[in-house]
């Protein structure tokens, strides 16, 4: 499967390339600097994985106006940078409150805008990774 492969690392690399893009013009270093790609291989399929931390989805989705945002995200996220789990509920209220603001708002949409062209190049990168085995398999049963 190397052109299903190739397909995949591409638009991992690009939609990462692109979400660091959103995050960097928004002020958002900390969580563009845990945003990862792998790709998994094993005998029945190829996935592409892009993890970062738990808390990339309130980044993304701006808050109801009152709600606090969980807990253990916050303290979490303060412990990774060094600040004391007594600022955690301080941090939270200024959330909920709208007085620290979303930085990385919409980032994640990057995953949907590009679907329907990863869509069409993982078909046709199937169709000549299947013709290249179908094409192997053929060659070895004639010998």
């Amino acid at each position: 499967m190397d052109k299903v492969k190739e397909v995949l690392e591409k638009y991992g690399t690009d939609t990462i390339a692109t979400m660091v893009s959103i995050l960097n013009s928004k002020g958002s270093k900390n969580l563009q600097n845990k945003i990862e790609k792998e790709i998994i291989e094993d005998a029945e399929y190829v996935s592409l994985k892009i993890s970062m931390p738990a808390y990339a989805r309130f980044t993304d989705v701006q808050r109801g106006a009152g709600l606090l945002p969980p807990s253990r995200l916050i303290s979490d996220w303060a412990k990774s940078r060094g600040i004391p789990e007594t600022a955690v509920y301080p941090i939270r209220l200024n959330i909920a409150r709208g007085q620290i603001k979303d930085k990385g708002k919409h980032f994640l949409k990057v995953f949907f805008e590009g679907y329907p062209e990863i869509k069409q190049e993982l078909n046709q990168a199937l169709i000549e990774d299947y013709k290249k085995i179908l094409d192997y398999t053929i060659s070895q049963s004639l010998k």
